[in-house]
């Protein structure tokens, strides 16, 4: 009177561009023939990347990598002009763009991009990397069926694997505790930021972490980086509580 049924079910998934309209033609540094609608151009190497592509696949994420949290004044006076940092500081109480303050995050710098007039090197949208893509491989799902008698239960899971999740509904929480806190905050989230110059919290963000940038900019941000919230798991996440930018 007791039966037991499974069904498995798995797809994989693998997708490339084809082909697009001559249009969008062009020679690539190599010399080969390419074809792309959109992304960025790197100001000294000429080297295309992002957008859509031919031979690339479509739901790939780019943002900025992270290249360590500047901990002390000093090293924010050191670090590169950031073309979208409203740079303020809290020594100062200004907001000069380009410039960075302790506890914001410093980002790798792609070679080949663009440069300051005097020639020294700088941090825009030609720095950005692929950070993971929002299409999983695979997927699939398990369904088991029990029947006793009259009675029936089925029990159902499902899986995605090998895609990155972007994490936007995170990103605006924390963008509302950014100058004047106008909601409530996890007590979790906020422990784990960086508060003062040699913060070591294992929670904290290493050099290799990467974070993702948003569709566009935040204008209710007031301070930090405009397009630097948001979040890929492991997540990356930045906020700031009584005029001080954490991370975590």
């Amino acid at each position: 009177n007791f039966t037991w049924e499974t069904d498995i079910t798995y797809s994989y998934n693998r997708n490339r561009v084809i082909s697009l309209p001559d249009e969008y033609k062009y020679t690539d540094i190599y010399g080969n023939e390419a074809w792309r609608i959109g992304g960025y151009t790197a100001s000294e190497s000429g080297y295309r990347f992002g957008g859509t592509a031919v031979g690339e696949p479509l739901g790939r994420i780019w943002g900025y990598k992270v290249a360590g949290i500047l901990q002390t004044d000093e090293e924010a006076a050191a670090a590169l002009y950031d073309e979208s940092s409203h740079g303020y500081r809290r020594n100062d109480g200004l907001s000069i763009q380009g410039r960075k303050d302790a506890g914001d995050f410093e980002w790798v710098n792609r070679e080949g991009t663009k440069r300051m007039a005097d020639g020294s090197e700088m941090i825009n949208a030609e720095d950005m990397f692929c950070l993971g893509n929002i299409m999983p491989h695979s997927t699939g799902g398990i369904n088991n069926s029990f029947s006793f008698y009259r009675f029936r239960v089925n029990v159902y899971l499902d899986f995605a694997l090998g895609h990155s999740i972007y994490n936007y509904m995170k990103s605006r929480f924390i963008q509302n505790t950014l100058g004047y806190s106008n909601s409530n905050v996890d007590v979790d989230l906020v422990n784990g930021c960086w508060r003062y110059p040699g913060d070591t919290a294992s929670s904290l963000t290493t050099p290799t972490t990467a974070t993702a940038t948003s569709p566009g900019p935040l204008p209710s941000m007031s301070k930090g980086r405009t397009t630097s919230v948001s979040g890929i798991y492991p997540s990356t996440t930045t906020c700031r509580t009584n005029g001080r930018q954490r991370r975590t």
